[in-house]
């Protein structure tokens, strides 16, 4: 049955004693009605559902109470939804985690709250119970689903969400959704397991449609299988300055990858007879002599020695992506490898003989970016220090440039596709600019979506005129999955004086210059070629983000750091905050803990979900700072907590601490 309400279309689905009303917007939101007697229960309450709660009520009416309120931890409980509930409920009981309760005591004081533990069971009357299944950091740390004990219903929040209905790709969409949501895969997995012994029949998530019994076994085994590290959750404990890490866990990570890729029984084969043992349908080892290091350097030598360096191959990027995160150490068997087979890559590939010499010095810390197998800018670092030394010791005059290329807008991309399609982009974009440079130049990747390529003996005009090229030719691509635009950095050897240009730091200035160009592409508009013209302009230090509904505060704190060369972003909201933080570089976040739509709190969890800003430095402002507020601060992960009002001396010195240095073009 589909209805319009306003601007909202919403569908009502009814499903034994459950109701779901589906709305039409972007992205489908899900929100429903348990009846039971005279208890009845409405979840996933959200603030637009007072435009169309008049309509959904009629479903309450035969009822003699409506009783229950469900609120996860995602949920946004706002003053108007407050209103549309209680006038017509004025008894209702809001069920919570003790700290989704205690955040909105200190909103509404005036509600009745309900607290749910692990394992609950609510019985909304005699033969209709509810259970409360925790699922912590999905995607919040205090997370739970709830399991209609009756009519074999998953009520399931954020875990099996979709909110991309539009892409064609509803897998891709669906993996993305929970990759960028939940900290790793280890999160997920145990979590499949306890969903499939429950056997539900249906499954209802806060976006997207919901899934039929003949959807859910497929979409499990979908999620089990699915292997992606967003936190340090593989660190089993920390021993002074060391991290001890869960070799275990990591094994059945790479054995469920192996799976999926050459199938179970190909895979249990190759551990047959040795002296680690695994499930053969679980994939996971149930037997090995140590859990330590050496299982890692094990069960590496067991796959070479019955698979040969093909497998080996297939799970480099695994094993680059947790040594470059985490720092984990690559198996042995990599070393030897390495060392022989990239090397032979290096001297063929190297593209003039003028810089052999440098490549063969640096083979020692011979790296390469596993996305793009471009060298990396560590190995690029080494070679400029390098050609300085060379110009010192022969006294060229030969001038050399650097282009800084960036990808405008990345972090856009990613959200509105998925990481994969970034990731895809960058690659793309890679094979274009090989295709665009000319033979004698060389192309590395930076750290960051962004590469650099290096033009010997190069001057100022032909600079420009292939800078230009890059632009165009990136601009009228057909190879992306939507247009992109680039913006490109020009650094000559020769802007600097001569004598600075025979210093030995000289290599670090030259590309610190170009990383200080291709930051002010965002304030140019992008799509620019930034260059020695613009000599003289200083560079912002940084683009702080202020999240507050004052605006004496936007003010106030606009004019102090505009002073001091920070620009600012305003935000009114917390779902504007969470916008910019992901589709913006952010330096700093000041926000206020009361922000409508997501508080502080909600938008910290947010952003620690992400790599990309999980690291972005947090105020937090607030009027009553107390030792509650503390706790949870410091369970986020937040820097500092300033008290209101706020004494404009103090946030510039926090700032200026907890941000980049400025620096001059």
């Amino acid at each position: 049955m589909e209805k319009q309400q306003g601007s909202f279309a919403f569908t009502k689905t009814s499903y034994s004693d459950l109701d779901v009303y589906t709305l039409g917007l972007d992205e489908k939101i899900n929100f429903g009605i348990i009846h039971a007697g005279s208890h009845s229960l409405l979840f996933y309450p959200f603030a637009q559902i007072s435009q169309v709660w008049e309509k959904c009520s009629d479903a309450l009416k035969s009822d003699e109470n409506l009783k229950y309120v469900l609120l996860a931890p995602d949920d946004i409980l706002t003053k108007e939804l407050v209103h549309f509930i209680t006038k017509d409920y004025p008894q209702v009981v809001f069920l919570s985690d003790a700290d989704t309760i205690h955040r909105y005591q200190l909103l509404f004081p005036h509600l009745s709250y309900q607290l749910v533990k692990k394992d609950d069971i609510l019985a909304l009357s005699p033969n209709h119970q509810l259970k409360f299944i925790f699922t912590p950091f999905i995607a919040q740390f205090n997370s739970f689903i709830v399991f209609d004990l009756k009519a074999n219903i998953l009520i399931s929040n954020l875990l099996f969400s979709n909110p991309n209905n539009n892409l064609n790709n509803a897998q891709k969409a669906l993996l993305a959704f929970h990759e960028q949501r939940i900290p790793s895969s280890d999160f997920l997995r145990p979590l499949m397991k306890n969903v499939q012994k429950l056997k539900p029949q249906l499954i209802i998530p806060y976006y997207g449609e919901p899934l039929s019994n003949q959807q859910i076994p497929a979409t499990i085994t979908l999620l089990a299988n699915f292997v992606f590290y967003n936190s340090t959750y593989l660190v089993k404990r920390v021993s002074g300055k060391r991290r001890i890490f869960n070799y275990l866990n990591l094994g059945n990570q790479i054995l469920i990858q192996l799976k999926n890729l050459y199938g179970e029984a190909e895979v249990s084969a190759v551990f047959q007879g040795t002296d680690i043992e695994i499930d053969p349908t679980s994939m996971e080892i149930t037997k090995a002599p140590t859990s330590n290091e050496q299982l890692w350097h094990n069960l590496f030598s067991i796959i070479l020695d019955k698979k040969g360096p093909a497998w080996l191959a297939v799970l480099e990027k695994t094993v680059n992506k947790l040594n470059s995160l985490y720092n984990i150490k690559k198996p042995n068997v990599y070393r030897s490898l390495l060392v022989s087979s990239k090397f032979k890559a290096l001297e063929l590939q190297s593209q003039f003989s003028s810089l052999q010499e440098s490549y063969n010095e640096v083979t020692d810390q011979l790296s390469r970016c596993p996305l793009t197998k471009a060298f990396n800018e560590m190995f690029l670092r080494n070679l400029l220090r390098k050609k300085i030394n060379d110009i010192i010791e022969t006294n060229s005059e030969d001038d050399w440039v650097l282009l800084f290329i960036d990808i405008d807008n990345i972090r856009k991309l990613n959200l509105i596709h998925s990481k994969e399609i970034g990731d895809e982009t960058i690659r793309n974009l890679y094979y274009l600019l090989n295709q665009v440079k000319e033979d004698q130049q060389d192309i590395f990747k930076r750290n960051g979506p962004g590469f650099v390529l290096l033009c010997p003996q190069y001057d100022y005009a032909k600079s420009l005129k292939l800078a230009e090229k890059i632009r165009n030719a990136v601009e009228t691509s057909d190879t992306f999955i939507e247009r992109i635009t680039v913006s490109v950095a020009i650094v000559r050897l020769h802007e600097f004086p001569p004598d600075q240009r025979k210093t030995l730091d000289m290599a670090d200035l030259w590309f610190e210059r170009g990383e200080t160009r291709i930051k002010l592409a965002p304030s140019l508009g992008f799509n620019h070629i930034i260059d020695e013209r613009i000599k003289g302009s200083v560079l912002s230090i940084g683009k702080i983000l202020i999240v507050d509904t004052d605006e004496i505060i936007h003010n106030i704190l606009e004019l102090a750091l505009n002073s001091i060369n920070y620009e600012v972003v305003i935000a009114k909201n917390g779902m504007h905050a969470l916008e910019i933080a992901q589709t913006q570089i952010i330096d700093l976040i000041i926000c206020e803990k009361n922000i409508p739509k997501l508080d502080g709190f909600q938008i910290k969890s947010r952003l620690n979900l992400s790599l990309e800003t999980q690291t972005i430095p947090f105020i937090l402002t607030t009027f009553n700072k107390n030792k509650e507020i503390v706790v949870s601060a410091n369970q986020l992960g937040i820097d500092i907590i300033l008290t209101k009002p706020l004494i404009v001396e103090e946030v510039l010195g926090l700032v200026s601490r907890l941000t980049a240095q400025k620096v001059r073009l």
